[in-house]
C-alpha cells in the first residue's frame, strides 16, 4: 500500500491495524523504508482520522532509527516534510480540538529531536 501512493487505500488499512500492537512488538516489524514512507505518507492529510494517524506517527517516529546511509536524505526530507505539515495543522482554524494540537506539538519536538540527531 505504501508504494501505491494511495492514501485512501493507507487509512483504509491503518484502520484495520492496532498501532499499538504494531509497534509495541519487540522492534518494529516494519523495516526502516517503510516506517520512512509511513511518515510522508500519513502527514499528506492531517485533519481526517487524526487521532489515528497521530498514532500512527508516533510509533513510526518512536522506531526510526536515522542509522542508515541509504535512507538518511530520504529520511531528513520526510522528517522536513512531515514539520511543515504538523506547523500548517497547529496554524489550521480547521480542527480546534485541543488534544489534536497538543499531540502535534508533541510529535513536532520528536521530529525536531531526530533531526537534531541526524
Amino acid at each position: 500500500v505504501l508504494s501505491k501512493h494511495d492514501l485512501a487505500a493507507l487509512t483504509f488499512v491503518i484502520n484495520k491495524i492496532d498501532p499499538d500492537r504494531l509497534f509495541a512488538m519487540n522492534g518494529c516489524a516494519l523495516p526502516q523504508r517503510n516506517l520512512v514512507q509511513l511518515l510522508d505518507r500519513l502527514s499528506q492529510k492531517l485533519d481526517t482520522d487524526t487521532d489515528l494517524k497521530f498514532r500512527y506517527l508516533e510509533g513510526a517516529m518512536e522506531n526510526l532509527h536515522n542509522d542508515d546511509p541509504a535512507l538518511k536524505e530520504k529520511t531528513k526530507i520526510a522528517l522536513e516534510k512531515l514539520s511543515q505539515r504538523l506547523d500548517a495543522f497547529l496554524t489550521s482554524d480547521m480542527d480546534g480540538n485541543s488534544v489534536h494540537k497538543r499531540h502535534a506539538r508533541l510529535l513536532k519536538q520528536l521530529v525536531g529531536n531526530q533531526l537534531r540527531s541526524a
